[in-house]
Formats: C-alpha cells, structure tokens, sequence
C-alpha cells in the first residue's frame, strides 16, 4: 500500500466511513508492516503523517462527545486509538531520534591557584573550588536538574523551580534541592565527604554504583554539615558555621581540626605545589588555623611547621614535611 492510500484510510477510519473492503485493507496493511517492520519515510512524509494523525484524534475526541455510547461505539473509537498508538510506536521505533532529544553535557575545571564561576541554563550560580570537576548539561531536561560532581568542592545556589529538584551527584551521594544553597566538600583524597546548608534545606542520601538511591535521605537545615565517612560509609549530622566554611569562596583558607594530609591538598590546589611527608605519622596531625588571602605562601608553611614542631626544605614547587628532632 502507497502511504497516500495509508493516510487517507486512517482518515476515514477515523471519521467512521470506511467500508469493510477498507478495513480489512488495513488491518492487513497492519499486520504485515508489523511483521516486517521495514517502511521509510521522508521528512515530509513524516509530517504529513504526523498531521494526519492528530487531525484524526481530535475529530474523534470531539466526535465521542455525541455519539451513542454503545457497546459498538465504544469498541470502533477503542480500534481506532489503539491502531494510531501501535503506528506511533512503531514510528518511534525505527526513528528513536526523533522521540528523544540528545542532551549536551560539558565538563568545567579549576586549575591549581583559580575558582570557577559557572552559571547554569536555569540560573543556578556554582563556584568551583581550585582543582574541582564539574559535569553538567547544557540545556536541563524537563523533569530534573542534574550535575555530577566529579572531583573536589562546590558552591550551589541553587534556582527555586517547584516542578523541577536540583539534584547532585558526588561519589556516592545523591544531594536533593528545590533551590537552596550548600556546600559539598568531596576531594577524593579526603577521609569524609562534607555537605554543609547555608541557606534552604537538602536532602541527602547514599547511592549505588548506579547513583540511584539507597536508604532514606538526611535531611539538612542551615549551618548543619553532613560528614560521610569514605572508608565505612558512616554519617554524622554536625552544627557548624556556614560562613566560616565558604571562607574558600574569598580566597580564604580555614582549616578546623584537619588532618595534615589534607591540609596539604587543599595547599596544593591552591597554589600549585607538591607535598610529601618524610614520615606517614605527619599525615594524620591534625591542624586548626585561619589565614587570608592576603597572607604569603611563605607566612602559611612557618605556621604550619611551628604550630605542629615541623621543619620543611622546598625544592622547586616540593615541599617535604619532617619532624623536629627534640633533645632531652
């Protein structure tokens, strides 16, 4: 059957004129392009038929307002829909690009020493940590707000969109928003990772290696924190100062009880260097201090060393770490 012959007899099944000769041509048409499941159509055709069949559902919509609802009617209007419905599908299915646009991902990185300040399709404004990753789409789909973020600390404010959650993925966490605004802390190099609410309220909960949800969600207020343990998955709700944590967005660099190892990699990304302990004990010391942005490197390595009875040699851009020797 030519597809001219096709529309017009779905046009008059549609208006219920059709003979039976006609309809047996369908139904037969049907069966076999089902079977075989190898028509082609152009653009045009696509269209055409795309306009067809609308056309078709709407007089039948309008016309089921004043038939009579009998047993008869009920089953010819059924047909109908349900033949229309398998020919959609089949159209989907053999041109699936046409049932599903492509959505476009991008991948923003801060370099050792910069922040990056990202603003999404939907008005979300995002600060990138120095040495963080940050995937996500260009243009959001039309049911949720997703992003990934790969590597390090982020900044979201978040738009407020009630039909739309903002939704980010950070190694094994799902933090879930409507607009709000948080931190998350998620260097892969660092024992927990650290969600913290300024402004709003999240939910947070674990995923699988499918990022699907597992268990039920955390759910945080402002200036409560989130720590998740990476080595046992524990978690532990703390207060904290939401201020006193986004010091990183200025150029600041507060450390509250961190180990050494860590310290040294939020160094690193900072300002573009290599630390290494001559002893591994030197790693788990745990550090408290606060330095501006207007402090030298220089300022903040005396501090450091004198604050936990260490010495340091830099050669080049390493930095090596050694314990003070003490006389008795």
């Amino acid at each position: 059957m030519d597809k001219e012959r096709l529309i017009s007899l779905l046009d008059r099944h549609a208006r219920g004129t059709c003979t039976l000769e006609e309809e047996r041509e369908l139904n037969l048409w049907f069966e076999k392009a089902s079977e075989k499941g190898d028509w082609s159509w152009s653009d045009t055709e696509k269209r055409q038929i795309d306009v067809e069949l609308k056309e078709s559902i709407d007089r039948t919509i309008q016309k089921s307002v004043f038939i009579n609802r009998s047993y008869r009617g009920f089953l010819k209007i059924a047909a109908m829909l349900m033949l229309i419905s398998a020919i959609a599908f089949l159209f989907w299915q053999h041109h699936p690009s046409n049932a599903k646009s492509v959505i476009e991902y991008a991948v923003s990185k801060a370099e050792a020493g910069k922040r990056v300040n990202l603003k999404l399709s939907d008005g979300t404004m995002i600060i990138l940590n120095a040495g963080s990753r940050l995937k996500y789409p260009l243009s959001f789909g039309d049911n949720i707000r997703e992003v990934e973020l790969l590597e390090g600390e982020a900044y979201f404010d978040v738009a407020h969109d009630d039909t739309k959650p903002f939704i980010v993925i950070s190694d094994k966490t799902r933090t879930q928003v409507l607009g709000t605004a948080f931190n998350i802390r998620a260097y892969r190099s660092f024992e927990d990772i650290k969600i913290t609410v300024t402004r709003g309220k999240v939910g947070v909960c674990k995923t699988d290696k499918n990022n699907r949800s597992v268990g039920a969600a955390i759910l945080l207020l402002p200036n409560e924190q989130l720590q998740i343990s990476r080595s046992t998955g524990d978690q532990k709700k703390v207060h904290t100062d939401g201020n006193e944590i986004l010091g990183w967005t200025q150029g600041k660099l507060i450390f509250n009880n961190e180990r050494m190892a860590d310290v040294t990699t939020l160094l690193e990304n900072t300002y573009g260097v290599q630390f290494k302990f001559a002893n591994e004990t030197i790693g788990r010391i745990r550090f408290s201090g606060f330095f501006n942005s207007s402090d030298s490197f220089k300022e903040i390595l005396f501090s450091i060393a004198k604050a936990n009875n260490l010495k340091y040699i830099q050669t080049g851009n390493t930095i090596t770490f050694k314990l003070t020797s003490i006389n008795p």
